[in-house]
């Protein structure tokens, strides 16, 4: 396996420790059977000298029953044999209590393990691995920033990682293909046809770039070896996926308006019926009409007289509508111009929400409008599916950060508060509707929406 630089962004040279032993000791890891694992934990907790005899008793085994476990082990430096006496080596003893944590049941890969993975190399040597300044107070903090703060910043470093060299993005993808994103190694290496050594150094260079990691899980009375994401990222991954937008059954939709930009085209009808005549914003061949050609209630073209009203298309003079100057420009565009001319209008805003209301959605218009991109793939949705799957749009942090609390890291999430899902809902169910960008009605009481052709363009650009 080569190691490899790619823009001055990673320059990790495993040559510069002794990863050979590292590559040995996992690959010594890798093979441990459940009596092995045990004579290692007592090696560890005991002290720097163990008489065999005492080592067994501890272990209530013969000293022949732990002699195959002694031998195996005695490859790693661990200890020496000093005739029958075991001579611990202190720092491959804190090598090692590092690494049996793989073992634990409640063992995370997470970031504090990440940290204490990159005391096996000489901590001189890591800001040119990372590229960060050798003036950091913190090297961790700085590789955390550079290569982890956000979702969108680690994807990008993914993104690197597997420009870097195909075998690095083959495995990333087999894994992050997997129901729970944790792949068995043996079926990885099988998949990636590396030999045991290869396989180890692959991942031993991936969990310094901070892309997968290898810990083991007990299936009854062994251990299997398993290649995950860091565990934050995986965290966060499981979420996407919990959250993940799923399309409803669209005959059972009971939908507002007909046929498409229909918001707009009822605003071009009702303007081209006040310019023959004037008419009272509550005449009854209003209400007629927009149920004839658009299946609006008396209710919905009344949102639309205000509409038009609010946009300075039409005024009210002496108790009937009549048409302004504006309006004529208006019914000049295609529907598409339409939409856009209400959606970008300055006095336009949702009836729904009061000017403070407005002002605090409008200020976070474009984030708020981003949070759409979950429907992009599916047809109609409920909103209360989509807003579990939202991402606080509304405020001046990054909305998603990894973050350290305690001695515990997380992608933090910002909750969408009652109020926040009303701006939401005025967004999706008015500001957008009116503009085309997206359908909308009821299915059992529940509301619920799709993106429309026109809306959908505008995230494939």
């Amino acid at each position: 396996m080569k190691d490899a630089q790619l823009n001055h962004k990673l320059k990790i040279q495993l040559a510069d420790y002794d990863y050979q032993q590292d590559i040995v000791n996992r690959l010594l890891l890798s093979e441990l059977t459940s009596l092995d694992l045990e004579v290692l934990e007592e090696i560890l907790y005991s002290s720097t000298k163990i008489p065999l005899e005492r080592l067994s008793s501890c272990l209530e085994l013969s000293k022949e029953d732990i002699l195959p476990s002694i031998e195996k082990l005695s490859k790693t430096g661990l200890f020496t044999k000093d005739g029958d006496t075991l001579l611990i080596d202190k720092e491959m003893r804190k090598y090692f209590e590092f690494q049996i944590t793989r073992f634990d049941n409640d063992f995370k890969p997470d970031m504090e393990f990440a940290q204490k993975l990159l005391k096996v190399v000489p901590i001189q040597f890591l800001p040119s691995w990372y590229v960060i300044p050798r003036t950091s107070n913190n090297i961790f903090d700085s590789i955390i920033e550079k290569f982890l703060q956000t979702p969108q910043v680690y994807r990008r470093h993914l993104k690197d990682i597997k420009e870097m060299d195909p075998i690095y993005a083959r495995a990333i993808e087999l894994v992050y293909k997997s129901d729970d994103y944790t792949l068995e190694a043996n079926s990885l290496k099988e998949q990636l046809e590396l030999s045991k050594e290869a396989f180890e150094e692959l991942i031993l260079y991936l969990e310094f770039c901070f892309c997968l990691c290898s810990s083991y899980r007990k299936e009854k009375d062994s251990w299997v070896q398993v290649i995950s994401p860091f565990y934050e990222w995986r965290d966060y991954l499981m979420f996407l996926k919990k959250t993940e937008l799923h399309s409803i059954d669209q005959s059972q939709v009971k939908q507002k308006g007909k046929g498409p930009f229909c918001f707009v085209e009822a605003m071009s009808k009702l303007l081209e019926r006040i310019e023959k005549s004037p008419i009272s914003p509550d005449h009854p061949e209003i209400a007629s009409m927009g149920k004839a050609l658009f299946n609006y209630s008396k209710e919905e073209m009344k949102e639309i007289t205000d509409k038009i009203c609010l946009l300075k298309l039409a005024a009210v003079e002496d108790s009937n509508l009549v048409l302004t100057d504006y309006a004529k420009e208006f019914l000049s565009y295609d529907n598409k111009d339409k939409a856009m001319f209400v959606y970008k209008h300055r006095l336009n805003r949702p009836f729904s929400l009061s000017e403070d209301e407005w002002e605090v959605l409008h200020k976070y218009l474009r984030e708020a409008e981003k949070t759409l991109g979950q429907a992009v793939n599916c047809d109609w949705v409920l909103f209360d599916d989509f807003i579990k799957g939202v991402i606080n749009p509304f405020s001046d942090q990054a909305p998603i950060i990894l973050e350290k609390k305690g001695k515990s890291w997380d992608y933090r999430r910002l909750e969408v508060k009652e109020e926040e899902k009303r701006l939401l809902s005025a967004l999706i169910f008015e500001v957008n509707y009116e503009a085309s960008i997206v359908d909308v009605g009821m299915i059992d009481n529940q509301p619920c929406f799709c993106l429309t052709e026109f809306g959908k363009s505008f995230f494939e650009n």
